[in-house]
């Protein structure tokens, strides 16, 4: 069944999904009123994304399809169901921002995106947040489910000055186990973060996370906002990333980002390995001596930063 007629593109065959839906903008949406004028089962319209994941079942492959608008959220998106997928319909680039899921202007919407379900694909999203100046809305994007992808994703925020001040500011929080992110950007590339914000939180227990080929990138007009900040216990085990880079940002790289790695506390259940293709610019150290026994490694033959810190790449 091909795309155009209103089938799973090609390459998603695999997934055999019972249903295929649709999650437009609003019911007043060009597209959606167009699409329901044609000759289509309008029962798997949905005017917004909630309605679309409402309409699917846990366990059978249902996929939703996002349109290529903004969708404006004034409530958190709540993706409970497993093995049920949430797929932008655009090129695949993670830099494409054409399906976008942002909370709206002075409402607050924390996070914009819960995956609390498993072993869904989430891919070809651009997830927004903090649009506006609503002080609570701290996290994009939140996962407590386990075995999920998320792939070819831009994950932007705190995308407002007001909020990206804020210490406890965070573009994206993980746990549960085994979740991948492949060819994703975390972070913004507009508005400067302060303070001890984050662009990734550990936030409760966490199993085996996997990073590859990723982008972090921040905008910072402090030392002190951190790429990874790990809540005491909540990063259970090895945590992977593979050929990521992390780039500190500020005008005319003023500033360097003291620690890429924040420990709450002294916590012994943590390992980060990073591999040799891993980047750190303008950081100053990949993490610090605060956490002795959550080592971090970097590189080959198991080069630890532990007790001093590893120096990274500085401008």
């Amino acid at each position: 069944m091909l795309f155009h007629l209103g089938g799973v593109p090609v390459g998603l065959e695999i997934l055999q999904p019972i249903s295929v839906r649709w999650a437009y903008s609003s019911a007043s949406a060009a597209p959606y009123l167009a699409r329901r004028s044609a000759n289509t089962d309008v029962n798997n319209l949905h005017a917004t994304v909630a309605l679309a994941h409402t309409a699917t079942t846990t366990g059978r492959n249902d996929i939703v399809f996002l349109t290529p608008e903004i969708h404006n959220q004034t409530a958190t998106i709540t993706w409970s169901n497993s093995n049920t997928h949430l797929i932008g319909m655009h090129n695949g680039s993670r830099w494409a921002n054409s399906c976008v899921i942002q909370n709206t202007t002075a409402t607050a919407v924390v996070p914009v995106l819960t995956v609390s379900g498993s072993n869904n694909l989430i891919a070809n999203l651009h997830i927004k947040n903090a649009v506006g100046s609503e002080a609570t809305n701290l996290t994009g994007l939140r996962v407590s489910g386990s075995g999920n992808l998320f792939q070819n994703c831009w994950f932007e925020g705190p995308c407002d000055n007001s909020v990206a001040d804020l210490a406890t500011a965070r573009t994206v929080q993980i746990g549960g186990g085994g979740n991948v992110f492949k060819n994703c950007v975390f972070g913004s590339t507009s508005v400067f973060m302060s303070n001890a914000g984050a662009t990734l939180e550990y936030y409760t227990t966490t199993y085996r996370s996997t990073f590859e080929d990723c982008l972090f990138y921040n905008f910072i007009d402090a030392t002190t906002p951190t790429f990874i900040y790990v809540k005491t216990g909540k990063a259970q085990g090895i945590q992977f990333f593979k050929n990521c880079q992390f780039v500190a940002n500020s005008t005319n790289q003023a500033y360097d980002m003291a620690k890429g790695v924040t420990f709450q506390s002294d916590d012994a259940t943590s390992h980060f390995l990073f591999d040799i293709s891993c980047t750190f610019v303008n950081v100053t150290d990949i993490t610090s001596g605060v956490n002795p026994r959550a080592s971090v490694y970097f590189g080959v033959n198991n080069t630890t930063s532990t007790a001093t810190g590893l120096a990274a790449v500085t401008s």
